[in-house]
């Protein structure tokens, strides 16, 4: 009796080629579907796998969306002089070159634009006399700490003869100092401070702008600076400024008009695949991917060569290497060498949340 039950199930199955097999009266037909019924059952567990392997890859959909608001929040602006010392020995214009390419994916330091193990073994140092003195004063700025600099640097109150913001002269407790090793003293106006709303504006143009006239005072200039001008950072209230990898430069004697266009972008974090990090989260030393990339070049510098690179500006209680001293140099370059063939070694996903503020082309009239 139950063999007929499982019988009669198997004539009556919901799978077709079951059913169909059973209720053949012709063993080669018996065969085909049965065939089949393999074929089928090991296609669909293939895909099944297939889709679950997805799902534990975690994949991500993009998602866009245009917000038209009345109302935004103002970013923050710092500007620097791309003089970082004041020289009143000798006032008056200079020759001023090509300034340096700045940054690259590796997030290189200011000493690869100057010096190499390579120009060192070619002595090309030794008949560049201009080289060897800029060289001479980056090895002596860098040992310097930041106090000393502020006290040697452009003085805020020189340099900015007039700030307004939305047709009104701009407050001086929206104004912040901070010390940049690469341009000395710097400013920045609309810093997030605890317990201060955010500055806000409800139409575009030039009578809701920030406004800044400055003096450069290019007259004291350093005969190692290459070029006249101050370099402008537009980043968030809550972002440390990085005029190293995200500023522009302007020049002397032109009026400058920017434009902003503001982008956010949400990533996921881990399990997902790209494992996107909330820095200013996390209880590291580092608050953006550039400073996390700096600081594991550092641990390799460190790790290889006893020393830091001095003007990479991260892990300053370590040794850090002389510009002078030959065997030190090579060393550094032999370890972005390293880094430059063997691939991708630092661990520095990116931004969790991340606002891009695109900037206009810089106007010049």
């Amino acid at each position: 009796m139950p063999q007929n039950n499982g019988s009669s199930l198997l004539k009556n199955s919901s799978v077709y080629a079951i059913s169909r097999m059973c209720n053949s009266q012709f063993s080669f037909i018996k065969i085909l579907w049965f065939l089949l019924f393999i074929v089928s059952f090991i296609g669909s567990s293939y895909r099944i796998k297939e889709f679950y392997s997805l799902y534990q890859q975690y994949p991500t959909v993009v998602s866009l969306r245009v917000d038209h608001k009345k109302i935004m929040e103002f970013p923050a602006v710092s500007i620097c002089n791309l003089n970082r010392r004041k020289d009143l020995t000798n006032c008056g214009f200079k020759h001023f070159g090509r300034r340096p390419d700045l940054g690259t994916p590796l997030v290189l330091s200011e000493s690869r634009n100057l010096i190499s193990c390579s120009k060192y073994r070619r002595n090309v140092l030794i008949h560049d006399r201009r080289r060897l003195e800029k060289l001479e004063f980056l090895n002596q700025h860098y040992g310097m700490n930041k106090t000393s600099i502020k006290m040697l640097g452009h003085k805020i109150s020189n340099l900015l003869q007039k700030c307004s913001f939305d047709g009104k002269c701009c407050r001086k407790d929206y104004l912040s100092e901070f010390v940049s090793f690469r341009y000395g003293n710097c400013f920045t106006f609309n810093k997030k401070i605890e317990g201060r709303d955010y500055l806000k504006i409800s139409s575009t143009g030039f009578r809701s702008a920030l406004i800044l006239l400055l003096n450069l005072e290019v007259c004291s200039y350093q005969n190692s600076t290459e070029m006249i001008g101050a370099v402008v950072t537009v980043h968030t209230p809550e972002e440390t400024p990085n005029p190293e990898e995200d500023g522009f430069i302007v020049s002397p004697g032109y009026e400058v008009s920017v434009s902003l266009k503001q982008t956010v972008i949400r990533r996921l974090p881990a399990p997902y695949r790209d494992r996107c990090m909330d820095y200013k989260a996390q209880a590291k030393k580092f608050l953006s991917k550039n400073e996390c990339i700096r600081s594991c070049i550092q641990d390799h510098n460190f790790a290889k060569c006893n020393c830091i690179n001095p003007t990479l500006a991260v892990k300053s209680t370590l040794k850090t290497c002389s510009l002078r001293n030959v065997s030190e140099i090579c060393c550094l370059d032999d370890v972005l060498n390293d880094l430059t063939q063997h691939g991708p070694v630092c661990d520095c996903p990116y931004h969790a949340s991340q606002f891009i503020l695109t900037k206009g082309y810089p106007m010049q009239f």
